[in-house]
């Protein structure tokens, strides 16, 4: 088997580049706590935590599934590649704190941290992210409840569509109340004006179909040989043109 790895920018690197906030995809997980009671088909949900992080990456949140599907979910981890120094893209939270303030710069909450001891989890183990790279999320499918009191959702950007900024974490929210605009965590942003970084240069497209497309391997005996489309039109018969179809008789 030969692989071949592409690079340019973000494209085939598995990292987006949100401006100044680097993001990738982590779908391998260690879990955390499970309750096989509530939720979908009544068979409960499990939190999980990223693991095998790469180096320079954060977490931003935990992840959290129901108990009737196999585990085929992922969560968004970030590194800091901005230049400010003064107001970093990521900052460590404050205890017990879900908006971190920063002279006139404001820190986001994107995931929430579970743990099952009563100590609280490391601080350094998770961060917040600045207000500008952050955008309105809402809750979309229920994961877990429990007797109506407490309700765990998946979260996804409010604003969505072709031209919309928001980007899903796949992170999750607690909440009292079954249904509520104001969500406590808040989902990404682009804010990156390069937004062709991740999409493949001609070089790149041209060793993709060469590596890629497929080898036609013809009978010895083959008298019809495979023809260029420039040269089928040139050479074909007209079926038909603009306000009138022909026939073959």
């Amino acid at each position: 088997m030969v692989i071949i790895t592409l690079t340019c920018d973000g494209f085939a690197t598995n990292v987006i580049d949100l401006g100044g906030l680097q993001v990738t995809q982590i779908s391998t997980f260690n879990k955390v706590w499970s309750t096989r009671d509530g939720g979908l088909d009544n068979k409960g949900a499990t939190i999980f935590e990223p693991k095998n992080i790469p180096k320079g990456f954060y977490m931003l949140g935990s992840y959290s599934q129901p108990n009737n599907k196999p585990l085929y979910g992922w969560v968004l981890v970030a590194k800091d590649v901005s230049s400010n120094t003064t107001h970093p893209t990521l900052k460590q939270p404050r205890p017990c704190l879900c908006l971190v303030t920063n002279s006139t710069k404001c820190y986001k909450v994107v995931g929430h941290v579970v743990t099952t001891t009563p100590d609280k989890p490391s601080l350094d183990k998770i961060r917040c992210v600045r207000e500008d790279l952050t955008d309105q999320s809402e809750q979309h499918s229920l994961i877990w409840s429990n007797n109506h009191f407490f309700f765990v959702y998946d979260v996804r950007p409010s604003n969505r569509g072709t031209e919309a900024l928001g980007v899903r974490v796949g992170t999750f929210v607690t909440q009292t109340d079954e249904t509520t605009t104001n969500l406590s965590i808040s989902c990404l942003k682009n804010i990156n004006t390069n937004k062709t970084s991740s999409m493949p240069n001609l070089q790149q497209i041209d060793a993709i179909m060469e590596f890629y497309s497929p080898f036609l391997v013809l009978h010895p005996n083959e008298e019809f040989y495979h023809s260029s489309a420039n040269w089928f039109f040139s050479n074909g018969s007209l079926l038909y043109t603009k306000g009138k179809s022909l026939r073959l008789s």
